[in-house]
């Protein structure tokens, strides 16, 4: 950490980044052995952060710090209002082949994920109900700031017919899903839907709060200036499902993906948990002028993204499987098939 330490310092200046210059260095702990790419926290002499560096640990994890630093240009160049105020810009790309090192401005605020994880949090209602209100308030911002040209069905088709296709599977019961999924896509999106921005991420690790809102939204490797609403939209109420058993909230089923219990809880359930995330998702859907029911075309694309995306790590991949085996046979219960 003491090479980041030193770099930083010597290019402080030429970064213009308008803070007090960098004293010491924060590692953050990597969320699994695979990660491909290190991250530090360059705090000032107050403590405060002041920037950020991801370091590349192989040849693979200079293609993702290369893929974000291109996506975060990307989205600044439009001057969007919200992207100046709470995204990180990209201060520099240094290093060699192997090692590169991704400079990025701080954006203030905790993450989400922090709360989430809190004693009792998922218990209260309140604070459940807000942690929606805030990052509706933050991707209903983007959207709007972002609107392009709209979808038309046919590309809307194309899009899902190559996400089933790369998916696979054999399992009927998710073919069949797939089928209902087109016939709803039909029929709900004769005209095709708006295109936004799109994160790519939008899940609670990646939401800083501070205040009562959403003050930073960080990780912008997948992000694209057009894409489809709905994967930011679908993404946060289904890391809300899947990370409750991290959080204690419930227990897995021997046998079964270790998550597969929030995605029931959450998108099967009636609880509180299954509204918050009903009513977050049908008020982003209402905001874009999409019917009800076209989430029943929405949410099997969405997963099936997840699950094509997921390829490289099996576990994940097949959990992805049992969310769809899940869905396909017990869907007539969810809200996602029942009125808005």
């Amino acid at each position: 950490m003491t090479g980041l330490l030193a770099t930083a310092r010597e290019r402080w200046g030429a970064w213009d980044v308008g803070t007090r210059p960098p004293h010491s260095t924060v590692l953050l702990a990597m969320k699994r052995e695979a990660a491909k790419a290190t991250t530090a926290f360059l705090l000032d002499d107050r403590g405060e952060v002041v920037a950020v560096a991801k370091a590349a640990r192989s040849g693979p994890g200079d293609a993702v710090l290369e893929k974000e630093a291109a996506a975060a240009r990307s989205w600044h160049r439009n001057d969007w209002p919200l992207v100046r105020s709470s995204c990180p810009r990209v201060l520099d790309l240094t290093g060699d082949p192997g090692g590169r090192v991704l400079w990025l401005s701080a954006v203030p605020g905790t993450s989400m994920l922090v709360s989430y994880l809190g004693a009792g949090h998922l218990r209260r209602r309140g604070a459940v109900t807000a942690d929606f209100a805030r990052a509706a308030a933050w991707l209903d911002a983007l959207q709007e700031q972002s609107q392009g040209e709209r979808y038309s069905l046919d590309e809307l088709q194309q899009l899902m017919d190559g996400t089933f296709a790369a998916y696979g599977g054999q399992d009927p019961a998710v073919q069949e899903l797939f089928a209902d999924a087109r016939t709803a896509l039909a029929a709900s999106c004769p005209d095709g839907v708006v295109s936004t921005a799109v994160h790519g991420d939008f899940w609670m690790g990646n939401l800083l709060v501070a205040q009562g809102r959403v003050t930073g939204v960080v990780d912008l490797e997948l992000s694209v200036e057009r894409g489809l609403p709905m994967t930011d939209v679908l993404k946060l109420p289904l890391s809300y499902a899947l990370y409750l058993d991290t959080a204690g909230r419930c227990r897995p089923r021997p046998g079964t993906w270790a998550h597969l219990v929030g995605f029931e809880e959450v998108f099967l359930g009636t609880g509180h948990l299954a509204r918050a995330a009903a009513a977050f998702v049908h008020g982003r859907m209402q905001r874009l002028g999409l019917e009800p029911a076209s989430l029943r075309a929405f949410l099997p694309l969405v997963l099936a993204q997840q699950a094509v995306l997921q390829r490289h790590d099996p576990v994940a991949a097949d959990g992805y499987a049992q969310l769809l085996g899940v869905l396909a046979r017990g869907r007539r219960t969810s809200w996602v098939w029942s009125p808005a």
